[in-house]
């Protein structure tokens, strides 16, 4: 990916700083802690969705696509917020929804009324498809993928959630519009987009191949060298649609992170091993390696079996599950062995491609099993131990839940201004990470040792090379080292989830 130096550093904006006290995070919030981020080594930030919207869907749920929601800030906001992050080195990536509208976007409101050219816009039927045919994305939430409009007296198709329907990007109209909302934030500042659905868009329209190359031909004409991240959650032989012609700059990598769990669980390094190996034959620096989105973790490229696995190791709970399919539970979490969680921070950074992490997982942040569905890992940033816990002044948020405030993660336990004076903290072992961490355009992988399982990972590179143990016991090794660079392994044998990076031999 372009600008592979540092990483990645998603940002929920309304739970990560509120400048002016009403509760919510804004952009202004975000400008405040461009230094922090900075600071810790990243080299983007990547804002989730600020545009007008009810929020009943973290605010994918959106009303309109040129403006930004009114406690959030303003466009004028968010170039300023643009022009302050370049001056501390780093570039902005924002969330381009393009797949739905939500049910209150200006759009939707004339298409159901059959008003000309909206009428188009959405997938309309006469009658419904069956869930058996098209089955709902969040199995529990939804019934199914249609739903009535009365006004219309049709059926509308949502992937998602009914107050999110689906455009029809077969539609020349729309594929014009979205271009243009490209445009829009382009000339408002935007370095790069990540493209939400990317795999629905493809997958779901007939020309949505076509519809990509469109895009990319229109943003290369607007601003040549404008990143694209595509949200899509295929394996490497089916991501080769997203690279052919440069539609992608990247791809979010799924694959690698099941894989990751799998291995964790398993305590052995041969499926991360063998994933490394496929990324590589189709370029491994174009994936974005991460350990937890902000959504649920989601473990559908593992086999019935493998996340039963997963699940018994991680999410032996129901109310720890989610979808048959993922995990609501925080990273930090469900590592426990605080030196699991450190050896994994320090996977992500060895791993090729430019790394992901969401904001507050530089701490160790928790989950909120009492949220509803997805939002058990969405948190207020933990910023001090404060009352707001300097994530806000109001007396109070919705943001703000009671498990933040008891618990090994709570806030007075885990936050930015206590993890700053302790060089042993998670946040010190990041900005260490982010400084020692070079990319590599090829590596040569080993799982070692080779019997089963195989619990160390060795990878060698031009730069250098990375030992992790996958596993909580002591591990006998002979490896041929360069000089030792950081983390607990020096040589030898491995000791418990150690990690250890050396320069090239």
């Amino acid at each position: 990916m372009p600008g592979g130096e540092g990483f990645i550093y998603g940002i929920d904006i309304p739970r990560f700083r509120d400048s002016d006290g009403d509760g919510m995070g804004d952009l202004a919030g975000v400008v405040e802690k461009l230094d922090y981020i900075a600071s810790l080594g990243a080299g983007w930030i990547w804002l989730m969705p600020f545009y007008p919207s009810a929020r009943r869907d973290n605010g994918y749920d959106i009303d309109e696509h040129r403006a930004v929601g009114e406690r959030l800030g303003t466009v004028g906001g968010f170039e300023k917020l643009v022009e302050e992050a370049h001056a501390v080195g780093l570039r902005v990536m924002l969330d381009l929804v393009l797949h739905h509208t939500s049910d209150r976007h200006p759009w939707f409101l004339a298409s159901r009324e059959g008003e000309y050219p909206y009428r188009h816009y959405y997938h309309w039927r006469r009658e419904p498809r069956t869930p058996e045919e098209d089955p709902p994305m969040f199995p529990g939430e939804e019934p199914g993928t249609w739903s009535y409009d009365g006004a219309r007296g049709r059926w509308y198709r949502h992937s998602f959630s009914h107050v999110e329907p689906d455009l029809d990007l077969d539609a020349d109209e729309v594929r014009e519009e979205l271009a243009r909302i490209a445009e829009f934030w382009i000339d408002a500042g935007a370095d790069g987009f990540r493209i939400d659905a990317a795999a629905p868009i493809a997958h779901e329209n007939a020309g949505g191949a076509a519809f990509f190359d469109e895009l990319r031909d229109a943003i290369a004409r607007r601003a040549p060298g404008t990143v694209l991240m595509g949200e899509s959650d295929v394996t490497p032989d089916e991501s080769r649609e997203y690279f052919d012609d440069g539609r992608f700059d990247a791809l979010l990598g799924f694959t690698l992170n099941n894989r990751m769990v799998l291995a964790i669980s398993r305590e052995d390094a041969r499926p991360v091993a063998h994933t490394l190996e496929a990324l590589a034959r189709l370029g491994a620096d174009r994936w974005v390696p991460f350990l937890h989105t902000h959504d649920e973790l989601d473990l559908e490229q593992l086999s019935d079996a493998e996340r039963r696995e997963v699940m018994e190791r991680f999410a032996p709970l129901p109310g720890e599950r989610i979808y048959g399919r993922g995990i609501r539970r925080g990273w930090a979490s469900m590592m426990a062995d605080e030196r699991a969680h450190a050896m994994s921070l320090s996977l992500l950074f060895a791993f090729p491609g430019t790394p992901l992490l969401i904001a507050g997982q530089e701490l160790g942040m928790g989950d909120d099993l009492g949220a509803p569905g997805r939002s058990s890992v969405r948190l207020a940033m933990q910023w001090d131990a404060g009352d707001g816990m300097g994530f806000t002044s109001a007396a109070s948020s919705a943001f703000i839940r009671p498990p933040q405030r008891s618990g090994p993660r709570a806030a007075q336990h885990v936050n930015v201004a206590r993890q700053l004076r302790d060089p042993d903290s998670p946040l010190a072992l990041v900005r260490s990470l982010a400084s020692v961490r070079r990319p590599e355009p090829e590596l040569e992988i080993a799982a070692l040792p080779g019997d089963d399982p195989s619990p160390v990972l060795v990878a060698h590179g031009e730069r250098g090379t990375t030992v992790h143990n996958f596993s909580p016991h002591e591990v006998e090794l002979e490896l041929e080292l360069g000089r030792h660079l950081f983390g607990p392994y020096d040589g030898g044998s491995i000791g418990p989830y150690e990690y250890g990076w050396f320069e090239a031999r």
